[in-house]
């Protein structure tokens, strides 16, 4: 990856595969683009693949969006369907990049839609320690905080973690209406050998919706 220009995908051959030499339609939304773009939310990063909003119960989780105006609700994180129950949004934090398999192509992955469907791919842990903090003031007093804290738990570089957060006080453009997010995400990975890693990764979110009819 480089900057604007990603060269690789895994989400249209399931393979370590170049874009140039896969024939299916794929749009990748990089790191780079998500960050430029101020997005804090996965449908808002998906808006600048041409993926459209469905119902997603006021941002709080997950449900359906249309691709090439098909409604669709099949959708992976790294390659593993998400979509089952009530999922919750990730955070754009912990997100490397999200790659776009438009058309009938979207089958390659079991049952979908003929419209396509959308891979979240996150971010893994590096050898290298390295420490990220990030601050945004929006509108409608929004305050958002976020962190992403990387490198190696051992001197063989076998053990690597990862750890990726935020935290947000919203207000609304309703009166009396405000909003807190928190997220958690830790990514621990392990390389016993060259060719073999395991990962575990988790995720922690708390939506918490309030209406303060006093006004203060």
């Amino acid at each position: 990856m480089d900057g604007y220009l990603a060269k690789d995908s895994i989400s249209a051959t399931r393979t370590d595969t170049p874009l140039r030499e896969v024939p299916q339609t794929v749009v990748v939304v990089p790191d780079q683009v998500l960050t430029d773009a101020a997005a804090t939310r996965v449908d808002t990063a998906l808006d600048l693949a041409g993926v459209g909003r469905g119902n997603n119960f006021a941002g709080l989780g997950l449900t359906e969006f249309t691709i090439r105006g098909f409604s669709t609700g099949e959708f992976y994180r790294n390659g593993f369907p998400i979509n089952r129950g009530y999922p919750n949004s990730p955070d754009v934090v912990s997100i490397a990049q999200i790659e776009v398999l438009k058309g009938p192509s979207a089958f390659l992955y079991g049952r979908g839609d003929p419209g396509g469907t959308f891979n979240i791919v996150t971010k893994q842990p590096l050898a290298e320690r390295a420490l990220a903090i990030g601050t945004q003031i929006g509108s409608f007093n929004q305050k958002r905080s976020t962190f992403d804290a990387t490198g190696a738990l051992d001197q063989e570089g076998r053990v690597l973690a990862r750890v990726t957060g935020a935290v947000e006080d919203n207000g609304s453009f309703r009166d009396f209406v405000r909003g807190d997010r928190y997220y958690l995400a830790p990514v621990i990975a392990w390389k016993p050998t060259a060719d073999t890693t395991i990962t575990l990764e988790g995720e922690l979110v708390r939506v918490c919706r309030r209406l303060n009819v006093l006004g203060v």
